[in-house]
């Protein structure tokens, strides 16, 4: 017995989430595969050509690093759901204040939005089957070794 009541339930367990959540193959990880490349591009752009200015601020040089990093991260695919948090927050402050950031933001508040939801995706979505995430922490085959059969007599 294991000290429960008849009928009662089993306590609520909180599920456990991953930090990384899907990884599909096929048609489902090429798309994964063309919105992490189009994001990490977007914000690779805007990165550099941020630090290219020479009369940039410390506030722009900071998120020009921070989009260079977060961009990088994207296009291979590494730490996905991290870096594409910081892209999160890299379109938080586009779509709030995209003339504080003109070298990194987008002509228009509509293609700022636009990197904010892509990035939200991702993170939702996960890093797909054609990443580094996948090669590391990807789906693993685990094989259990058959018992041997009981010698007879026993």
């Amino acid at each position: 017995m294991t000290g429960r009541r008849k009928g009662a339930r089993p306590a609520r367990e909180a599920p456990l989430q991953r930090f990384f959540t899907t990884f599909p193959n096929g048609l489902p990880g090429a798309g994964l595969l063309l919105l992490r490349v189009a994001l990490g591009g977007l914000l690779v752009a805007g990165g550099l050509s941020a630090l290219a200015r020479a009369d940039a601020g410390a506030l722009l040089h900071a998120f020009a690093v921070a989009s260079l990093i977060g961009g990088c991260a994207l296009l291979g695919g590494a730490l996905t759901p991290a870096a594409g948090t910081l892209a999160v927050l890299i379109g938080v402050a586009l779509v709030a204040a995209p003339e504080s950031l003109p070298e990194i933001a987008l002509p228009g508040t509509a293609a700022n939005l636009l990197v904010l939801v892509m990035a939200g995706a991702i993170v939702l979505l996960g890093p797909g089957g054609f990443s580094v995430d996948a090669l590391v922490f990807g789906r693993r085959e685990i094989a259990i070794p058959r018992r041997p059969a009981d010698p007879p007599g026993d």
